[in-house]
């Protein structure tokens, strides 16, 4: 009864927020149990990950970016075969490496919202449902806005490792997605409210 995002274009999950909820060192944190899990409402029905999805978050790239300065996160929750897919890329300012507190608008491709840092991008696809992927990123001539990604607590690493800069992150988002297929919109829309979730850096149990 799921239904799934896709990865389709690369998505930046433009959450991250600010004020600081940093822990303890990598050291401190090994074999530490972390909560992975993905929920929210999709048209006013419940949609939740279980043990078949695979939670995490990666920093793409290996962390900043040294031309523009930006970091880079990737969000997903994924079944294997890509059959539902919930991603979410978020750019954020260089600066936000020790603090992604904040809430962060999630663009559409009006005015090219999209590329600006401090953004983020939402896609979900679900293979077994249908051949449509809903994406913020759909409508150049519509706002420029289609919802909110806020992070609400993080845990950084010691920085150690470039994809160690943040270990953990826990938070919300809302947004409103529209369906493309084969590169053509459908028409399709989905609300989605009341997201949430708490995922770990794929590499955070990596020693040093």
């Amino acid at each position: 009864m799921k239904a799934t995002i896709r990865k389709t274009g690369i998505l930046f999950l433009a959450v991250a927020a600010l004020a600081s909820c940093s822990k303890n060192n990598d050291k401190e944190n090994v074999g530490k149990e972390y909560g992975r899990y993905l929920k929210m409402s999709i048209d006013g029905a419940k949609w939740e990950t279980d043990g078949s999805f695979d939670i995490k978050f990666v920093e793409r790239g290996l962390g900043v970016d040294d031309h523009s300065g930006e970091y880079h996160l990737l969000l997903s929750a994924m079944q294997s075969g890509d059959r539902e897919t919930f991603q979410i890329s978020l750019r954020l300012p260089a600066d936000k490496i020790d603090n992604p507190i904040g809430s962060y608008p999630v663009a559409s491709d009006a005015t090219q919202s999209g590329m600006m840092v401090g953004t983020a991008e939402i896609n979900y696809y679900n293979k077994a449902a249908s051949g449509v992927i809903f994406s913020s990123r759909t409508d150049p001539q519509g706002s420029p806005h289609v919802g909110t990604l806020t992070i609400t607590e993080f845990e950084k690493g010691d920085g150690a490792f470039a994809q160690r800069q943040i270990n953990w992150l826990k938070g919300t988002f809302s947004v409103t997605l529209k369906g493309t297929e084969q590169g053509h919109k459908t028409g399709e829309i989905i609300e989605i409210t009341g997201g949430e979730f708490e995922m770990p850096n794929a590499l955070h149990h990596i020693q040093l």
